[in-house]
């Protein structure tokens, strides 16, 4: 049977031991935390809010955005062709 009688053997065994305890002590915490529920899931957003009276829908299109008239636009006040009758 081999006795070692410095402890050299034993000094190393006990080195990588705690070498392997420190490994797994940095490990064990980032495992646990792999089995915590994540971040919860964003809300919905609201639906719009109804205009009320008096202003503008909103557009149905993402691009239509021009202003709506609230009214028809007044007739055209061009002059217009007129035959005046001699006589």
């Amino acid at each position: 049977m081999f006795v070692d009688v410095t402890g050299t053997r034993r000094r190393r065994m006990k080195r990588a031991a705690v070498a392997f305890a420190l490994a797994a002590l940095t490990y064990l915490p980032m495992a646990g935390s792999a089995l915590l529920p994540g971040p919860p899931a964003p809300r919905q957003p609201a639906p719009p809010a109804q205009p009320e009276s008096g202003e503008l829908a909103q557009p149905n299109h993402p691009f239509d955005t021009a202003p709506r008239p609230s009214v028809d636009p007044p007739e055209s006040t061009a002059a217009t062709p007129t035959t005046k009758a001699n006589g």
